[in-house]
């Protein structure tokens, strides 16, 4: 019937739309690179789940064979959503993180893409154009890193990343492992017989410019991952290919790429290798290098972690929860630092602590699956030595490449296209046509009618309003930027206001930073703070606590928070040091937990026990300078003055140099060298002020003052005459300070 080919036509091309998603940046969005593909490709998966049920109903042809390959995917997605019940956190696991939009929701999706992809696309033709559309972007792709890489203007968004391009995926690593597929596919296309000149063409540019690109990530992983799956090919077809000189060329080639090779790390050490950031990377792998370091400490959580729940896992999504679980206090090595990992950057490990052992061998015997699948098509002529040798090579370079990193909407996208590849290579029958015949039955459009009503509310409810939310919150951001804290504020709430379950994690926690901030500022400028505001955004991330009970960051705001009511709520001490508590209790090794119970202590009077904080703290990583600090500041506060000077003294030794910029930490100092009798240390101090502060009449005074105990008369002088010149009324008590000083 005429209904079902356009049905079929619809379905196509929402296909061929899909295919560009990779290139899609939604740039005035928190997770600008993953947020809107992810929204964008669940609203048309949506969309052409209708037309694809009621074309299914109508003829059989078009629903998915069941193959070796769609078997096994479907029991991972079966897994996936199952070990999502079974783990420690459904929620989190079902909709993911607005960074990464992942989840079930999510990979539900994928393989809801799948059975259409399989259940269409069934002829030679289709999965050309499919493949050659998805090269052709990659190729616009390649040329966004470019524009980024030469800085080209504000279009091309990431280009601040500096010399690491991370095109149109937001991430170097995660453009690494596209830029796989789409090379190892522009090579099959350029290798084919079958392929137009102009074509040839196109596919030539992508290699040549999509190689560098690679190397341009300066992505450790992928750049091994595709020499290594390089030189396999290049032996491969050695011994496959009945051309003498095409053997000789690739024996040469191989042999020049091992002599390149062992030259670089020889010279390591040399200015030329140095001054190359991507080989430079390659020469400084070892096993101490802090990435591999920060690496193993994850995979090592990650066995704990599997090892608490072997059979199935914590959920997806959820290693993070044991990631704080199992924390190494070596990650904390500055504010700021990375400490929340929710990827074991290996893909393996991350199936098999999230998903436990059966969710990895499921993950496993999909790529088991694809080589025998190739490898059997290879053997029985179905497709001849480059198909198979470059497919076999791509699947091994991104399963290299997961190794040292996760997947998220490029990377699985372009995989889930070439499975479907893969399996139109080994099960699609030979005798198919081009034109299916269409059977005579018609679905009925009431169901249709119903299903699009279905599919309408899904998609507002997950992929409208989590955009708007999303769109909200930037706005707040914006507007909190420009010191604009009142508009900020209605922002957040507005963004909230959405109830988008995607998302709201995210903006609830940055509306807690936010107003964090807005107080600090307040209290620092002398301003009252509205508890109302305090109170709504505690109420706020309570909500977070409730959905996310291993979490240890909500926590933390809510005691932060907290700590800025002491002194307008009787309980707020209490309530501080209560939340941080449970904070700690779900990760004891992080220093920067211990902080926070330190200052709540601290801002309830509780010297002693903030200085226990802070010991503890320190004593989990005592390299971090920041620690020090903060015990001398403690030890200041008991009138430890010596163990303050030390302790500050060590924090500067280890490179603590933020007290430069802060007047108030330049202060602390002074009073701190003050009350040990160091009038030297004093001196150089005040002098440190002055600069931060060069209008400071106070200041001059007091540095007068300095220089007078040190000895330096005419310095002292010259301070008080600044701080008389600075401020008249300071003059009559200069001029008898001066008189004080004598001949």
């Amino acid at each position: 019937m005429e209904s079902n080919r356009i049905y079929a036509k619809i379905l196509k091309w929402g296909i061929y739309i899909s295919l560009f998603l990779p290139l899609v940046i939604f740039s005035q969005y928190i997770s600008p690179f993953h947020v809107g593909k992810v929204l964008i490709f669940r609203i048309l998966v949506e969309i052409m789940a209708v037309f694809y049920i009621v074309l299914m109903i109508a003829d059989k042809s078009f629903r998915p064979k069941w193959t070796l390959i769609l078997i096994t995917f479907s029991i991972f997605t079966g897994l996936y959503f199952f070990t999502g019940l079974t783990g420690v956190n459904f929620y989190n696991s079902f909709w993911g993180s607005l960074e990464r939009m992942g989840g079930i929701f999510s990979f539900l999706h994928y393989w809801v893409y799948f059975l259409i992809l399989t259940g269409m696309m069934k002829t030679k033709k289709d999965w050309d154009i499919i493949l050659k559309i998805s090269v052709f972007v990659g190729f616009l792709s390649v040329l966004f890193g470019y524009g980024q890489r030469l800085e080209l203007g504000n279009f091309f968004v990431g280009w601040q990343h500096g010399e690491r391009i991370i095109g149109t995926i937001g991430n170097p690593a995660l453009y690494a492992g596209y830029l796989l597929f789409i090379v190892y596919l522009a090579l099959m296309f350029l290798l084919r017989k079958d392929t137009s000149i102009k074509e040839k063409g196109l596919y030539a540019a992508t290699i040549l410019l999509g190689v560098p690109a690679i190397f341009m990530t300066a992505v450790r992983g992928a750049m091994l991952s595709f020499f290594a799956t390089a030189v396999i090919l290049a032996i491969f077809f050695i011994f496959k290919s009945g051309n003498k000189k095409v053997k000789i060329s690739l024996v040469s080639l191989v042999v020049l790429f091992i002599v390149l090779a062992i030259g670089v790390w020889l010279s390591k050490d040399k200015p030329w290798v140095k001054n190359t950031s991507w080989l430079n990377r390659l020469a400084e792998i070892s096993i101490n290098d802090d990435t591999a370091k920060t690496r193993f400490w994850a995979w090592s959580a990650a066995i704990k972690g599997w090892k608490d729940r072997p059979l199935f896992g914590w959920g997806p999504e959820n290693f993070m929860f044991l990631h704080m679980k199992y924390f190494n206090s070596g990650l904390f090595t500055q504010m700021g630092s990375e400490t929340i990992w929710d990827r074991a950057h290996n893909m393996v490990f991350e199936e098999l602590s999230t998903m436990g052992a059966v969710g990895l061998l499921s993950y496993l015997s999909i790529f088991f699956v694809i080589f025998y699948s190739l490898f059997k098509s290879y053997k029985k002529g179905k497709i001849d030595k480059i198909t198979f040798g470059i497919l076999s090579a791509m699947i091994l370079a991104y399963f290299g490449q997961n190794l040292f990193i996760f997947d998220t909407f490029a990377n699985y996208f372009l995989f889930f296209i070439s499975l479907g590849y893969i399996n139109y290579l080994s099960y699609g029958s030979e005798e198919e046509k081009e034109k299916q015949e269409l059977s005579q039955h018609t679905a009925s459009p009431f169901l249709i009618a119903i299903l699009l009503i279905i599919a309408v509310i899904i998609a507002y409810q997950t992929g409208i309003k989590p955009a708007r939310a999303n769109y909200a919150s930037t706005r707040a951001i914006i507007a909190g930027q420009s010191s604009n804290a009142q508009l900020a504020f209605n922002k957040y709430k507005e963004a909230l206001a959405y109830g988008s379950p995607q998302g709201a994690y995210e903006i609830r926690n940055k509306l807690a930073a936010f107003v964090i901030q807005v107080v600090d500022s307040m209290r620092q400028k002398g301003q009252d703070v509205d508890p109302a505001i305090l109170n709504y955004t505690i109420g706020e991330v309570d909500k977070n606590v409730e959905k996310y009970p291993l979490d240890t960051t909500p926590y933390l705001y809510v005691g932060r928070l907290n700590i800025l009511l002491i002194g307008k709520d009787d309980n707020a001490p209490a309530k501080a040091e209560a939340s941080i508590q449970k904070a700690i209790d779900l990760n004891p090794k992080n220093p920067r937990i211990w902080y926070e119970m330190g200052q709540a202590r601290l801002s309830a009077k509780d010297f002693q026990g903030s200085y226990d904080a802070f010991k503890n703290a320190l004593d989990l990583n005592p390299s971090v300078n920041i620690s020090w600090w903060f015990l001398s500041n403690v030890a200041y506060q008991m009138g430890n003055y010596q163990e303050a000077v030390t302790d500050a003294e060590k924090a500067i030794a280890l490179g603590y140099d933020s007290y430069k910029n802060s007047i108030t930490d330049i202060m602390r100092l002074v009073n701190i060298y003050e009350k040990a009798g160091d009038y030297g240390k004093v001196l150089e101090y005040y002098l440190l002020a002055v600069q931060e502060q060069p209008s400071n009449p106070q200041l001059y005074a007091s540095l007068a003052a300095a220089y007078a105990k040190n000895g330096y008369r005419e310095q002292a002088i010259a301070a008080a005459q600044k701080a008389a010149q600075l401020d008249p009324d300071f003059q009559e008590e200069a001029d008898q300070f001066i008189q004080s000083l004598g001949e």
